[in-house]
């Protein structure tokens, strides 16, 4: 999977439904464990609530899938939370839905509508973000070259993470892995072969600026 959808942080969502209090929780999980830990926590933080129900995908190639009714009908409260996840072709993700129950039977269809309508809106609050595989990359040049490599990082739209500078200008950027022989060889045109490159690990970055 060379790019994929996931959530860039935390997001909590609040709904009444004849007065029954359903709280969507949605984060990003790097794997089952974190997805675990996250479920874990919203369990032990709302310990005195009716239900819990809860979805969670895993993987580049969604090798991992789960969910989990918590307590209510079958297919009405885990079912509904994971489409939520499959819809919006998100991965590496975990949503929990808790409910405290308010006396009045919702029905079957009023149990989905309102476990995924919670859902919706905790992803809506995590916000969803990009990545794509790359590689972190070290640069180091002369002061006399900055202007001219700041330009080119610009124009070729490379992710620029940071920039310091001491006895020379040094310079993190990610780049997508179908680029990094591109830009080596621009580099080095630019600098006439006078900057250092060096390749950190293959890793996935944000597509777009938070």
């Amino acid at each position: 999977m060379e790019k994929f959808l996931t959530l860039h942080k935390y997001g909590e969502a609040r709904l009444i439904e004849k007065k029954s209090l359903f709280i969507g929780q949605a984060a990003p999980a790097l794997n089952e464990r974190e997805a675990l830990d996250f479920i874990d926590h919203v369990k032990e933080k709302y310990h005195d609530a009716h239900h819990h129900a809860f979805a969670y995908l895993i993987g580049e190639n969604e090798e991992i899938q789960r969910y989990h009714d918590g307590g209510e009908p079958s297919g009405t409260a885990g079912r509904p939370v994971f489409e939520m996840i499959r819809t919006g072709q998100l991965t590496n993700v975990v949503i929990v839905v808790t409910r405290y129950f308010g006396g009045t039977l919702l029905g079957t269809g009023g149990l989905v509508r309102a476990y995924g309508t919670a859902a919706h809106q905790a992803v809506q609050k995590a916000g969803i973000i990009e990545k794509a595989l790359g590689r972190e990359i070290f640069t180091e040049i002369e002061y006399h070259l900055e202007g001219k490599v700041r330009n080119y990082l610009s124009r070729a739209g490379v992710f620029l993470k940071s920039i310091s500078y001491a006895d020379k200008v040094y310079i993190v950027c990610y780049l997508k892995a179908a680029e990094v022989e591109s830009f080596l060889e621009d580099l080095n045109d630019i600098s006439h072969g006078s900057a250092k490159i060096d390749l950190g690990n293959e890793l996935f970055f944000n597509l777009h600026e938070e």
